[in-house]
């Protein structure tokens, strides 16, 4: 298929300007990816930060990517966020390395942000409360962050 085709029209510069404007009467739907924090030093806490987010987004209403990150050393992004939020039990996370580390979560959320992403949502532990993880993941992506602890 291409481009100008009867299949496929052509979309000019002025694509961005018609959405700037039918923004004022129809706003983008806030879509969220949620990032879950694996590390040890939350497992205690993870299932009632779970529970307070979930309570959260009902009374929000937010939507939400059906993929969703753990992270914990490293990152992982996975399908059936709409799994995680109905059910009060965590998905069966896969192997993360130990601690806690920015790159790999800010690698595995740059694939995601592209696709329609305008929001980001960590439940962890309160490393995120530090203003430069949070400040980095933001200007790194472009959109804003909210810490769920």
């Amino acid at each position: 298929m291409t481009r100008g085709s009867s299949r496929m029209p052509a979309c000019g510069p002025g694509l961005p300007l018609i959405l700037q404007q039918l923004a004022s009467f129809h706003p983008p739907l806030q879509r969220t990816v949620l990032c879950i924090d694996m590390s040890s030093s939350f497992d205690a806490r993870r299932t009632t930060a779970l529970d307070a987010f979930r309570s959260a987004c009902a009374i929000n209403h937010a939507a939400f990517a059906d993929t969703f990150v753990y992270f914990a050393g490293d990152a992982r992004a996975v399908k059936g966020a709409e799994v995680l939020l109905e059910q009060a039990a965590t998905l069966n996370s896969p192997s993360l390395k130990s601690g806690t580390s920015l790159r790999p979560l800010l690698d595995a959320l740059q694939l995601l942000v592209g696709s329609g992403i305008n929001r980001i949502a960590v439940v962890g532990d309160g490393e995120f409360d530090n203003p430069s993880w949070r400040h980095t993941l933001e200007a790194s992506l472009g959109v804003p962050v909210v810490q769920y602890s």
